[in-house]
């Protein structure tokens, strides 16, 4: 029954694919592109292009708000650079591919705001909640003034409808300032509707509140809790944090080691941490004797 319905998923797609590119003047290359997967990296791109604006409250493990750990490790400001790209990560695990996602975001990145908008009606968003949100993250980060308003309408859209990843999102931006007025008690909500839904990115970054206690009651035992589910659902960066604080709560090396480990192929900081939790004292020490 799953194949029949992949079967037929795969051939709706394959009917769509060719029908979009009569629609859209997308060449024969871009196609296959997608098919081959690396529209994922152009979402990146388009997503990670704009989050400048870090704060202690709004990252709290920045580099002013992070002490040093493991010799002159310190942690830079790159964690909330994912803000942005959290919609970069609203993937569907099934048969088909994204296709009406992957034309909004070729769109915006080609800042062709009015033609997205055009593709994807705000009253379609109830049934495209992953593209809906891709667009409102898109208008905010790169539409400017004239379109900051529809891009909230449909980032507010595609996460009041039950998209968590766009809650995620919106959450961030609640507690940060951008683009909306602050607004911490709701920023809080929704990262905890996110987390509760079982969104890895979510769960990383009410991890980052209860590590902090800007906003809410610190508490790093949450805080960890929070970061392993997420590192657990396959979160690349979330290990790295769960490493931090779980030393900071038990100052056991091993365990830091492991969850540096894992992210350290992903990012810098964890790269540099895990080298020097494994030559410095105390913890080189404790390790090599093992």
């Amino acid at each position: 029954m799953v194949e029949t319905c992949c079967t037929y998923k795969f051939l709706l797609v394959h009917c769509l694919q060719h029908f979009i590119k009569w629609l859209l003047p997308y060449d024969q290359k871009r196609l296959n592109r997608m098919k081959a997967g690396e529209h994922n990296k152009q979402i990146m791109a388009l997503a990670s292009a704009r989050w400048d604006a870090n704060t202690c409250a709004a990252s709290p493990l920045s580099r002013t708000c992070l002490r040093p750990i493991f010799g002159s490790y310190i942690s830079v400001g790159f964690m909330r650079k994912i803000p942005i790209t959290l919609i970069a990560l609203l993937t569907l695990f099934s048969c088909g591919q994204q296709d009406k996602s992957v034309v909004v975001t070729n769109l915006i990145e080609e800042k062709k705001f009015n033609e997205a908008i055009d593709f994807l009606p705000l009253d379609t968003c109830k049934a495209e909640l992953i593209a809906c949100g891709m667009v409102g993250v898109g208008l905010l980060s790169f539409g400017g003034e004239e379109f900051s308003s529809l891009g909230k309408s449909y980032l507010d859209k595609s996460a009041l409808l039950g998209n968590m990843k766009a809650k995620s999102v919106l959450g961030n931006f609640l507690l940060s300032g951008t683009y909306y007025d602050k607004a911490v008690k709701q920023g809080i909500k929704f990262l905890h509707e996110a987390s509760d839904g079982g969104d890895d990115v979510g769960l990383y970054y009410l991890g980052f509140e209860y590590y902090s206690g800007a906003n809410i009651p610190k508490d790093l035992q949450k805080a960890f809790e929070l970061f392993d589910e997420s590192a657990k659902l396959g979160h690349k960066y979330a290990p790295f944090y769960a490493g931090i604080t779980h030393y900071e709560m038990h100052n056991d090396c091993h365990v830091a080691e492991k969850y540096f480990a894992v992210s350290a192929q992903y990012m810098e900081p964890a790269a540099k941490a895990l080298k020097e939790i494994r030559t410095e004292n105390p913890c080189a020490k404790v390790l090599n004797e093992i």
